[in-house]
C-alpha cells in the first residue's frame, strides 16, 4: 500500500518556511521559477537492485517532472528533460530487474522473503513470499482435484508448523505469524489464533464452493475484514399487483391534461450477521512430522466438510447460530398432498403444481433437488393419456442429453440434504440465485496439544464466518391469479 500525502492550502507558506530555512543555513538555492523553488533530485551513483526501492525513486523523479512542468522560469525545459531522463532510466532498470527475476525462476528454491518482492506483499503474506520465486508451474493448479498449488501447499505446511511451535509450552513465535495477524503482535481475532494467509484461504474457500452443490449457485457477497455483518435494503416486493411491484413504485398511462399520483417504493431491511462455522482436526504424531502431508490432509478435508455444512445451512439453518435456511424462511411454499395420496410417493400432480407455483422469471434457471430415495418415484412419473401415458421425467443421457435427468426441461439433481422420500423437502423446486450469502473470505485457525493429550494428537481448529438467508421473506402474490408463488417450493409430508 502506498501512502500518499496531499497538502491542501498553505502551500506557499510551507515553501516560504523552507526558503528561510535553507537561506539561514547557507545552503545554495536552486533556480528560482517565478517564486517557486524546486530542485531535481539526483539519482544515486549505484542504483538499488530491488524493485520496491527503484519504484520509490521513480515516484520522486516523476514528481520532479510535474514540478518542472508547472514552473515558469527560463530553465523549465532543461529541468523537465533532466527529470524525464531519470524516469526513463529508472523504467529501464525496473524492467531489467523484473526480467532477471523471471529468468531466475528455475533456480529459485524458496528462499526467505526476497528484497525483490513488494514489501506490502511480504508483510501481508510472509509464508507465501518464501515461495514466490518458484517456477510458474508451482503456482498453477494442474487438475480439477487439486485444491492448492504446490507453492500454496508448501507455505500452508510452514504456516501450520509455525503455529504448532508457537502454541507449544515455552514455544517461540515465528515472526512471520505477526504479518499473518490482524496487525498486532498478539494472537488475533475474537476467537484467538491466527489468520490463514489470503492466497491459501482463497484456495481453500474456492474449493469449498466448487464442491458445494448449492452454495456455488447462491448470490455470494464478500464483506470487508473490519465488518461483522451486512444490512441490505430490499424492496417489499411480495406482490405483483399494480401499486405493489418494486415495493410500491407505480406507473400510469397519462391522458391529455392528466397528472401523476406520486408513489414511493417501500423497503425492508435484510440483516445478515456473520455466524461461525468451526472445524476441528486431530493430527497424529506421524502427520506432525511432515508439513506437506499435514497440509495435504487439511486441504482435502476442510473444503469438503465446510461445503457440506454450508449447503445444509442453506437448506435448514435456524437463522440463530446458523444461516437461515429456505425451509425455515417465510418465503417458502409447500404444496398440499393429493387427496388419498399414498405415503412415501411423488405424483405427477405434485410436480405439476410445484412448477405452477414457480415465478415465471425463475423458470429458466430453477432446479429440482431430490433425495436419491426419490429416484424410483421419478422414473415412474407419467402423464395419463387415455389408457396409456407418457413419461414426465427424462433420465440422464438418452432423450434428455444431459448429465442430469430433467423435469419440465429443468435439471433434476440428487442432493443429500433433501429429506427422505415422503417427508417435506424430499423434492424441492428452487431458484438458488434468490438466496444471498455473505462471508469474510478469511479463515482463522489455532492449535492445542491439550485436547487429545492421551492419544498423542494435536488439534487444529478452523473458524470460517458466514451468513445467509432467502431474498424473499414472504410468498409472492401474482398479478392475476390466487395461488401464491415462491422461489423455493416443496411438497407437504405424505405420511
Amino acid at each position: 500500500m502506498k501512502l500518499k500525502t496531499v497538502f491542501i492550502g498553505g502551500g506557499l507558506a510551507l515553501a516560504a518556511v523552507a526558503l528561510l530555512a535553507v537561506t539561514a543555513a547557507g545552503i545554495p538555492l536552486p533556480v528560482d521559477y517565478a517564486g517557486l523553488m524546486i530542485a531535481i533530485t539526483a539519482l544515486p551513483s549505484a542504483l538499488p537492485k530491488d524493485i520496491a526501492a527503484l519504484q520509490k525513486l521513480r515516484a520522486t523523479a516523476y514528481a520532479d517532472m510535474e514540478a518542472a512542468l508547472e514552473a515558469t522560469g527560463e530553465n523549465r525545459q532543461t529541468d523537465f528533460d533532466a527529470a524525464a531522463a531519470n524516469v526513463e532510466k529508472l523504467d529501464a532498470e525496473i524492467a531489467n530487474t523484473e526480467r532477471l527475476i523471471k529468468l531466475k525462476g528455475g533456480g529459485a528454491r524458496g528462499t526467505p522473503a526476497s528484497e525483490n518482492l513488494d514489501p506490502e506483499y511480504v508483510k501481508a503474506q510472509p509464508f507465501m513470499a518464501k515461495y514466490a520465486n518458484l517456477p510458474a508451474s508451482a503456482h498453477e493448479l494442474h487438475d480439477e482435484e487439486q485444491v492448492l498449488t504446490a507453492a500454496q501447499t508448501a507455505a500452508f505446511g510452514d504456516l501450520l508448523f509455525a503455529v504448532r511451535r508457537a502454541s507449544a509450552p515455552g514455544g517461540m513465535r515465528d515472526e512471520r505469524l505477526i504479518g499473518a495477524s490482524l496487525g498486532s503482535n498478539e494472537a488475533v481475532g475474537e476467537d484467538g489464533g491466527f489468520l490463514v494467509e489470503k492466497d491459501i484461504a482463497d484456495g481453500l474457500l474456492r474449493r469449498t464452493f466448487e464442491q458445494s452443490r448449492i452454495g456455488s449457485k447462491v448470490r455470494r457477497i464478500p464483506i470487508s475484514a473490519k465488518s461483522n455483518g451486512l444490512k441490505i435494503n430490499a424492496l417489499k416486493d411480495d406482490s405483483r399487483a399494480t401499486g405493489s411491484r418494486w415495493g410500491g413504485l407505480q406507473t400510469y398511462w397519462i391522458g391529455e391534461g392528466e397528472s401523476l399520483t406520486p408513489s414511493r417504493p417501500k423497503f425492508r431491511q435484510m440483516n445478515l450477521q456473520l455466524k461461525k462455522l468451526g472445524g476441528l482436526l486431530y493430527a497424529t504424531d506421524e502427520m506432525l512430522q511432515d508439513a506437506m502431508a499435514l497440509a495435504g490432509v487439511i486441504q482435502e478435508a476442510f473444503p469438503e466438510e465446510f461445503s457440506f455444512m454450508v449447503d445444509n445451512a442453506i437448506f435448514e439453518g435456524d437463522g440463530t447460530s446458523k444461516p437461515l435456511g429456505f425451509k425455515n424462511g417465510g418465503g417458502k411454499v409447500a404444496i398440499a398432498k393429493e387427496t388419498g395420496q399414498a405415503a412415501a410417493t411423488i405424483l405427477f400432480e405434485n410436480v405439476t403444481k410445484m412448477w405452477a407455483r414457480c415465478p415465471a422469471r425463475s423458470m429458466p434457471v430453477a432446479e429440482w433437488w431430490i433425495n436419491q430415495d426419490c429416484m424410483p418415484q421419478m422414473m415412474a412419473l407419467h402423464q395419463v393419456i387415455g389408457t396409456g401415458g407418457v413419461p414426465v421425467y427424462l433420465p440422464p443421457g438418452g432423450l434428455s442429453a444431459s448429465p442430469y435427468g430433467t423435469l419440465f426441461g429443468r435439471p433434476v439433481i440428487p442432493v443429500e440434504h433433501c429429506e427422505t422420500l415422503g417427508t417435506e423437502g424430499d423434492i424441492v423446486l428452487a431458484d438458488p440465485s434468490q438466496y444471498v450469502m455473505i462471508d469474510k473470505g478469511d479463515i482463522q485457525f489455532a492449535t492445542s496439544i491439550h485436547v487429545a493429550f492421551l492419544t498423542n494428537e494435536q488439534a487444529f481448529r478452523f473458524i470460517y464466518r458466514v451468513d445467509g438467508q432467502p431474498v424473499d421473506n414472504k410468498p409472492i402474490t401474482p398479478f392475476k391469479g390466487t395461488a401464491s408463488q415462491s422461489t423455493f417450493i416443496t411438497v407437504a409430508t405424505r405420511a
